[in-house]
């Protein structure tokens, strides 16, 4: 984290001031597990409620693994915060416990180291950085700082940490500070600090959820008037080339008459009679050659036929 000592002087002030006590953990491992999920981004007071109403609707835990979500939802009711991803963790989490053991114990976790402990929480069991660190501080006496959305903004809005810091950055700080022996106190106060700061938090975020709202709803318009641009332009081109084809075609088509006009009519009137008129005349001048060669045929014979007669006498 940036600035770290500034902020580490500021934390260990916030902390050294007295906190309510915080209510009972509890002690057995499985329903750690499920506390630690209902209790991110909201009090201990509400998950500890949730916890009873759950135990008043379920006979046990291995019912709750095998209910359906939307039971679970209706039992916790819809105003609980984010009850549809933790009753979807819940189910997750203690059916990874179920097929890993054949049974709904954590019991196997206390042979490993305490890094493997928390790694196997997140990476197998499906619990996240607040659930994990839990379960890990209460249950195996881990040095772990718990985290969630709300004890982040909470610190930033008391500019306790820096304003770029995440979760992970923050649980990182936190645990270097932290003294392994103070790990519960720490988290306590912090803890005590979050829930004190939620009702700002919550009107924030009801800010920049609205400002986002109207963002989103600034975008959409704009990209509503823009896709309407876009379409009235391609409409307006689809026209404008529908119209210059139309004219070209247009033009095409007379310009075709045009031609017609000056061509066709002259080689119809005078390419027939013409052609008549050459054939008569042919077959004229075939005749007149045909009698001549005829009458000049009868000549030669009737000159051979006199020379024949008198050659007899």
């Amino acid at each position: 984290m940036k600035n770290s000592e500034k902020y580490a002087k500021k934390i260990k002030r916030l902390v050294a001031q007295k906190a309510s006590p915080a209510p009972a953990r509890q002690t057995d491992l499985i329903a750690l597990l499920v506390e630690g999920v209902l209790s991110e981004d909201t009090t201990l007071a509400k998950a500890s409620a949730a916890m009873t109403t759950l135990g008043e609707e379920f006979a046990d835990f291995n019912e709750l693994r095998v209910s359906p979500l939307r039971d679970i939802v209706e039992v916790l009711g819809e105003d609980f915060p984010g009850v549809r991803e933790k009753a979807k963790t819940v189910t997750v989490a203690i059916q990874a416990v179920f097929d890993r053991t054949n049974s709904l114990s954590l019991d196997f976790l206390a042979k490993m180291t305490k890094r493997e402990v928390r790694s196997l929480l997140r990476d197998k069991i499906g619990l996240s950085l607040w659930s994990e660190s839990v379960v890990t501080l209460y249950g195996f006496s881990g040095h772990a700082m718990p985290v969630d959305d709300l004890l982040l903004e909470a610190l930033k809005m008391g500019e306790y940490i820096h304003p770029d810091s995440d979760l992970l950055d923050l649980q990182g700080f936190l645990e270097r500070i932290t003294p392994g022996k103070d790990a519960i106190s720490w988290h306590e106060a912090l803890q005590a600090y979050s829930v004190k700061m939620a009702p700002k938090v919550a009107r924030e975020r009801a800010r920049l959820r609205r400002l986002a709202e109207a963002k989103a709803e600034a975008k959409a318009k704009a990209e509503a008037k823009a896709k309407a641009k876009a379409e009235a332009k391609a409409k307006a081109k689809a026209k404008a080339e529908a119209k210059a084809e139309a004219e070209a075609q247009a033009k095409a088509k007379k310009k075709k008459k045009k031609v017609k006009t000056k061509t066709k009519p002259k080689a119809k009137g005078k390419a027939k009679p013409a052609t008549k008129k050459k054939v008569k005349s042919s077959a004229k001048t075939a005749g007149k050659k045909t009698v001549k060669k005829k009458k000049k045929a009868g000549k030669t014979v009737g000159k051979k036929k006199t020379a024949s007669r008198r050659a007899k006498k």
